[in-house]
């Protein structure tokens, strides 16, 4: 069995569920909503990544990496 993934307009998500429930080899139809990103992480993506991706941070990449 595999899995898809399909992004629809809200407006058109009972169309497509109405769709998928008609044909026999679907398996399950499950909604997903997506998460929103707060405004707090946007806003503080830039400073944190200045301290993750430090040069003292990769200083021992070069030893990792082989």
């Amino acid at each position: 069995m595999r899995t898809i993934e399909i992004s629809v307009n809200d407006g058109d998500f009972s169309k497509l569920r109405n769709f998928l429930s008609q044909l026999g080899f679907v398996k399950k139809i499950k909604e997903v909503k997506t998460q929103q990103v707060d405004a707090t992480t946007i806003l503080s993506e830039h400073s944190l990544a200045e301290e993750w991706n430090s040069k003292e941070d990769s200083r021992y990449e070069k030893y990792y990496k082989k």
